[in-house]
């Protein structure tokens, strides 16, 4: 058994199966008349995931971490069926408004009768290699159990991977998530492929867990006459953005380091802060920003690697790090913003897991969410369940007990 554990701890460090690394063609999920079976996969759960072809190429642009062959037996042996994939894009919009063709993946049983709709928002990820319509992400073994996966990529992903993503701009990337939901449920009915039940599943974890609360949030105040959300489950989310950077400034560290970066960009960009970064970032990380974070070629580990430290010292400027300056107020209110624990409670009921040894996202978001939401119809699980990837491979894992 200890063994077992070690193993899980040295491969839970990548939660996808990197698959082709061909152009993908999509389907145009709002326009099913365009519909070809040549544009999607079957995969045969039982006999694995192809790794990615790019660690025998580019091993520095790889993912440097791939699923190990036991942890597959251990996840995909317990699955017999396959699973139909199709990737597509789908209209929504950018933080100026504007319409953006946006792109995603359904994940769906390969045959027979789907019980319900499971809206995915996924964890962060550094690499386009990574997002739902260019990989399989674990929680896809859901759809063995009969379920519809909706997996968007968010904006500065696949179709969009030119662009840098608005990361935690929880408002944006829910309208962006509920969008693919609105053009893949006529696209599945158009093809015959609707759920039997039309109440619907919410669920994400990390950057995932807090957006699924901002898709719930929308849902239940813009489309709650035509989508009843029959339960979400968040898990490990950075619910409270500034609680979370002021945390990871009072220690000096963080796990998962880049996620400071990607915050001042996501904010900057996803709010039109306009924000200069050379008040934000040391000169090394300056300099080197745009190909680590905003180029898409590496995963989150693969950057904090050519960082080569976790102290935010070493590459945040002194008024990065402090929130009083005048410097920051904007970002601080662009945060505070995005929380998705101010101005509303959820209808629905909710399963909330967080791990209390989480070393990337604070425990205390859970904590600020529990005190939040304490009259509403709330599961929580926090236990002492590891790290932070650790806490994600038994959350999607407790999710599917759940389910089944």
């Amino acid at each position: 058994m200890k063994s077992v554990s070690k193993t899980i701890l040295a491969a839970a460090l990548t939660l996808t199966f990197q698959g082709c690394i061909e152009k993908i063609e999509y389907v145009q999920f709002d326009d099913p008349a365009l519909f070809s079976p040549t544009k999607s996969e079957v995969t045969d759960l039982s006999q694995g995931i192809p790794s990615n072809p790019l660690s025998s190429v580019v091993e520095t642009k790889s993912s440097s971490v791939d699923m190990p062959t036991i942890l597959k037996g251990m996840i995909l042996g317990v699955y017999g069926s396959n699973v139909h994939s199709i990737s597509g894009t789908y209209w929504s919009v950018d933080q100026n408004g504007d319409p953006i063709r946006l792109s995603g993946k359904v994940i769906l049983p390969a045959s027979g009768k789907i019980r319900n709709y499971i809206l995915v928002s996924h964890y962060t990820i550094g690499g386009d290699f990574e997002a739902p319509s260019n990989s399989f992400q674990l929680e896809g073994i859901l759809a063995t159990d009969g379920y519809a996966l909706i997996m968007p990529d968010y904006i500065g992903f696949g179709a969009t991977a030119h662009l840098p993503h608005p990361y935690l701009c929880a408002h944006l990337t829910a309208r962006n998530v509920v969008d693919m939901l609105l053009a893949v449920d006529p696209y599945l009915r158009k093809i015959g492929r609707a759920p039997e039940d039309s109440s619907i599943y919410l669920m994400g974890y990390s950057q995932g867990g807090a957006t699924t609360m901002a898709v719930q949030r929308l849902l239940e105040s813009e489309y709650a006459d035509k989508y009843k959300i029959r339960r979400n489950f968040a898990g490990g989310g950075p619910y409270d953005i500034s609680a979370t950077y002021d945390n990871a400034i009072e220690n000096n560290y963080l796990g998962i380091p880049c996620a400071i970066p990607m915050i001042i960009i996501g904010m900057n960009v996803g709010e039109r802060l306009d924000l200069n970064y050379e008040d934000y970032f040391r000169p090394f990380l300056l300099e080197h920003y745009s190909e680590w974070i905003l180029d898409k070629n590496y995963n989150v580990h693969q950057i904090a690697a050519l960082m080569k430290t976790k102290i935010l010292s070493d590459f945040l400027t002194p008024e990065a790090m402090e929130k009083r300056s005048p410097g920051t107020r904007k970002f601080y209110m662009a945060m505070m913003h995005n929380s998705v624990l101010r101005g509303w409670q959820p209808q629905a009921p909710v399963y909330m897991f967080h791990s209390q040894d989480d070393d990337t996202v604070p425990f205390l978001n859970s904590q600020l969410a529990k005190e939040a939401f304490k009259n509403c119809n709330i599961e929580y699980n926090f236990g002492h369940y590891g790290s932070h990837i650790l806490g994600a491979l038994r959350f999607i894992l407790t999710v599917h007990e759940i389910l089944k």
